[in-house]
């Protein structure tokens, strides 16, 4: 039997920056040895592949590993990440594709940690969260722009503008993100979590839909200009991308075909919202499935959290 090193012995990653695992404290590294299992790798193989779904991230215990991108042919070396670097995240966190080749380029001493399990995690623990979310901020951004179909095909220097016009929100569950009637000055995309989407009604608030990573809203009025006409609250913890109204539409000019797209989902859109409006019995059945779905999602996350 081979004892490793644990996570409070990395401090530092490659070239001297500061690792991922300086920002946690002693009690998380505690839970992620916990959640995860320590493998030995050698030289050469390969941890992630381009494309790929995959639910696992790691962490570095020793060693060093090359990400990688396949490029027009090309491969194209976008970093070297040494001991106490975490990896993987995103694809784990979001059920992404992998976005990167990872390959282990030093015989290396990983904790492996599936994606249920590091979800369980951060939710569970707000620092942890905070350090995962911190520290990859930037590439969850751009992998999640990359899933928003009008924004896939994007050149990157496009993608890297909205990005830079964007800001990180975070809603703790029950809070509401946008309301009815208030103006609409941006556009959200889920991160992180779930959230519903509702109208008012003369007994109670009709759910209309219930939205999660990947997806966006409030498009209607970003487009318009006319006021919030549905409400979308918080299901569980939420963190959502929030792109002001003027960096989109700035963006919309410069891409015609993302305007096409986004104004197709909000005609979509707008049209169910006058149909339940116009039908208030179908709108009362799908308010009851959509209830149940997300009583499934609450319940998962209390099971995850272990309440």
């Amino acid at each position: 039997m081979v004892e490793h090193p644990g996570l409070a012995d990395t401090e530092r990653g490659v070239e001297g920056a500061v690792a991922f695992s300086h920002l946690l404290s002693a009690e998380d590294r505690r839970c992620l040895m916990a959640a995860g299992r320590v493998r030995s790798v050698a030289a050469g193989e390969v941890l992630c592949r381009q494309h790929e779904v995959d639910d696992r991230a790691f962490i570095i215990v020793l060693g060093e590993v090359e990400v990688v991108e396949q490029v027009g042919g090309r491969r194209v070396v976008l970093a070297r990440l040494g001991r106490g670097e975490l990896f993987g995240e995103i694809a784990a966190l979001f059920g992404l594709p992998r976005v990167t080749d990872v390959v282990v380029t030093r015989p290396a001493v990983l904790l492996e940690i599936d994606g249920r399990a590091l979800d369980e995690l951060i939710i569970s623990r707000s620092r942890l969260r905070h350090a995962i979310m911190h520290r990859c901020r930037h590439r969850i951004t751009a992998t999640a722009l990359r899933s928003v179909a009008p924004f896939r095909d994007l050149p990157p220097p496009a993608r890297e503008r909205l990005a830079a016009g964007a800001a990180w929100v975070t809603h703790a569950p029950g809070s509401d993100i946008v309301r009815e009637g208030e103006p609409g000055d941006a556009l959200y995309v889920v991160l992180f979590g779930a959230a519903r989407v509702t109208v008012p009604s003369p007994e109670a608030p009709v759910n209309l839909a219930l939205l999660r990573p990947g997806e966006y809203f409030g498009e209607w009025a970003v487009l318009t200009g006319a006021p919030r006409a549905a409400t979308v609250t918080a299901v569980t913890q939420v963190e959502v991308l929030r792109v002001e109204r003027e960096a989109f539409l700035a963006l919309a000019d410069d891409h015609p075909e993302v305007r096409l797209q986004v104004e197709a989902l909000a005609r979509r859109r707008h049209e169910a919202l006058v149909y339940s409006g116009a039908h208030p019995q179908a709108a009362r059945a799908a308010h009851q499935v959509l209830a149940s779905i997300e009583q499934a999602v609450r319940g998962q996350r209390r099971h995850l959290c272990g309440l």
